[in-house]
């Protein structure tokens, strides 16, 4: 009998908790790109970042995260490559890179 109500009642209360905590921190939206060499600077990787900068200005409250190949710089090298290559300033609380291991 407590095998079964341990069965029954935890997986309620842990949706109940999850639920509460949604509520708590609620999510907003996230677009997602792809550019394996986002900071090569050449005329793809400025398409990308007016996209984004446009992008930005449109839907201010939207995060944005770039999946990109570029394992060694930091987000903040890329970005500050950006504004002086391009003349884009990117704000970097919109903005996050996932960096993956393979382009």
């Amino acid at each position: 009998l407590l095998k079964m109500y341990l069965y029954l009642v935890v997986p309620v209360l842990v949706v109940i908790l999850l639920l509460f905590l949604l509520r708590l921190h609620p999510s907003r939206p996230t677009v997602g790109l792809f550019h394996p060499y986002a900071d090569a600077g050449g005329g793809g990787e400025r398409v990308l970042w007016h996209a984004i900068s446009a992008m930005i200005v449109k839907w201010p409250k939207v995060h944005y995260v770039v999946y990109t190949g570029e394992r060694d710089r930091t987000s903040y090298q890329i970005l500050n490559k950006v504004k002086n290559r391009f003349g884009i300033e990117i704000p970097n609380d919109k903005i996050q890179f996932v960096f993956l291991r393979f382009r």
